[in-house]
């Protein structure tokens, strides 16, 4: 009876550390995991997971540069990307109908010519209304993309043109992939990157990274 007591204390002492907040999961099985660097995860609506980085493989499996999970760590075989992306990617954001925007250092996808942005369908085959508009797409590396509420796309990044437009590092993007005109970021826009964007709920952008602005000041008139 005492044995069966101390057993049901263990059992329970058990159950409650895992449960303990940051402790370690053990249903999320990544076995031997990625082969370099993961720079960005998503989760979607679903459950299932984006992960994005510098990878080639997880757990055995190819996988360049992208990858879908299922919640329990094993890989998402209904997510299909081909021969993926040929160099980094940094970002990955989910729009409300389930089509993924990624973004990084990459000039193509699964072997077709694509300049760090492409957006793909909820299954990983390309989105061809979206990449019609991109042309030349960036002509340096994406870092974030972020959706606003009404669906207009914001890219910041180490970029200073986007299909042959310039940009200073930082665009906002219709829904389609083409520049949204009605955007000014400034006139020439920053001078270093943009890493990070938030857009509140005024409306309002947040944009960090390791630019410095530089402002200008009228001097001042001297007294009479």
């Amino acid at each position: 009876m005492k044995s069966s007591f101390v057993i049901l204390l263990f059992i329970l002492w058990a159950t409650l550390s895992l449960a303990q907040p940051g402790a370690y999961d053990p249903t999320f099985d990544i076995g031997s995991g990625f082969n370099g660097q993961v720079r960005t995860v998503v989760v979607q609506n679903n459950g299932k997971i984006l992960v994005g980085g510098f990878f080639t493989s997880y757990k055995s499996n190819t996988a360049n540069r992208i990858i879908r999970l299922e919640n329990d760590g094993n890989v998402d075989n209904t997510f299909v990307v081909g021969a993926g992306f040929n160099a980094m990617v940094r970002t990955i954001a989910v729009q409300s109908n389930g089509k993924i925007l990624v973004g990084g250092d990459f000039t193509n996808f699964h072997l077709t010519p694509i300049n760090r942005i492409i957006r793909l369908e909820a299954d990983g085959s390309v989105d061809a209304s979206f990449n019609a508009n991109v042309g030349t797409g960036f002509d340096q590396e994406v870092n974030i993309v972020a959706i606003q509420p009404n669906g207009k796309i914001l890219v910041g990044g180490d970029f200073t043109s986007y299909n042959t437009t310039s940009v200073g590092r930082l665009v906002r993007l219709e829904s389609n992939g083409s520049i949204d005109a009605g955007f000014n970021a400034g006139g020439a826009g920053f001078n270093s990157w943009v890493t990070a964007i938030a857009v509140q709920s005024n409306g309002k952008i947040i944009v960090g990274g390791v630019y410095k602005l530089q402002w200008r000041f009228k001097k001042p008139h001297s007294s009479p």
